[in-house]
């Protein structure tokens, strides 16, 4: 555990400057998705299941690819929040920590876990709370080390 508070403790908080959508594409090969985003400005993240392909991109990235696609399901006006530490994968807990207490607070979240650092999908709505809370948050284990 206080491997954990240490980590804790050390962890920025970055937001991206632009307004995300998160896309689902449904029955859409992966070389039809690749060959349609070609080198999509404001690409930030895809994901591939065995049912969807999920885009993780700037609102404008997305208003400029959208129309090759015929079948989507888009949720727009989410803000992204860099948990600003590198990890290793033999953490455990981290984001159990910052999601338990984002839900404490009622404030819905997705997130994305890059290969070193994990991230934040919140609606621009909770953005502020998010970001106080979290500070907030991280700040008592800052007191503890």
């Amino acid at each position: 555990m206080q491997q954990l508070e240490k980590i804790l403790a050390e962890t920025g908080i970055k937001v991206y400057e632009h307004t995300v959508a998160v896309v689902g594409l449904l029955e859409e090969p992966l070389p039809s998705v690749m060959q349609k985003l070609g080198n999509a400005e404001g690409l930030i993240g895809l994901v591939f299941d065995d049912v969807e392909t999920t885009l993780i991109i700037t609102e404008k990235g997305w208003e400029r690819v959208m129309a090759k696609f015929a079948s989507y399901r888009v949720q727009h006006g989410f803000r992204l929040i860099t948990l600003d530490i590198a990890l290793d994968w033999s953490v455990v807990g981290f984001l159990a920590a910052i999601s338990g207490e984002l839900a404490r607070k009622g404030i819905p979240v997705g997130s994305i876990s890059a290969y070193s650092r994990d991230h934040l999908l919140v609606k621009q709505e909770y953005l502020e709370r998010a970001l106080d809370s979290l500070k907030g948050f991280l700040a008592t284990f800052r007191t503890r080390v």
